[in-house]
């Protein structure tokens, strides 16, 4: 592989769920913009969500914080030098490099993107979160949903 493969991703800190991501050539506004487009199309929240970021030239780009209030999100970035603020999507990406990506090796960008989508499908469905009650993201939203269903019929 030459070169980099940069990787957006979206990811719901109430479920650890990777909801949108997307991967380019380029670490730039399209490529954080099709990420959220995905996680948008995906989970259709209602305005006053919160979208929550670090403070990346593409997140903080005019064209992207404007695709965000179309949506009517609230918006937050992180401090400055602060990775505390964005701590879930950090640790994803530290446990992708880990957990996945480490054995690849140099290969081509179309295998590697074929590892990173292997890895969220496996992430979402099938990796436990001690956080989540030991439950994968993909689980631990199908019970929230369902005791919330339950709950509203009582």
């Amino acid at each position: 592989m030459r070169g980099w493969l940069y990787l957006a991703v979206m990811c719901d800190i109430g479920s650890r769920r990777i909801v949108g991501w997307s991967m380019g050539t380029s670490p730039n506004e399209q490529l954080a913009s099709q990420a959220f487009k995905m996680a948008y199309k995906l989970r259709q929240p209602d305005a006053g969500f919160v979208h929550h970021s670090d403070r990346g030239s593409a997140y903080t780009a005019g064209g992207y914080q404007a695709q965000l209030k179309a949506c009517g999100a609230l918006t937050g970035l992180s401090r400055a030098g602060n990775c505390w603020d964005n701590a879930v999507c950090e640790s994803w990406f530290a446990n992708l490099k880990k957990q996945w990506l480490e054995n690849v090796g140099t290969v081509s960008f179309q295998r590697c993107r074929g590892e990173i989508l292997e890895y969220i499908a496996w992430y979402n469905s099938r990796r436990v979160h001690s956080s989540l009650d030991y439950r994968s993201p993909i689980d631990y939203e199908a019970d929230f949903w369902q005791s919330a269903s339950l709950q509203q019929a009582a």
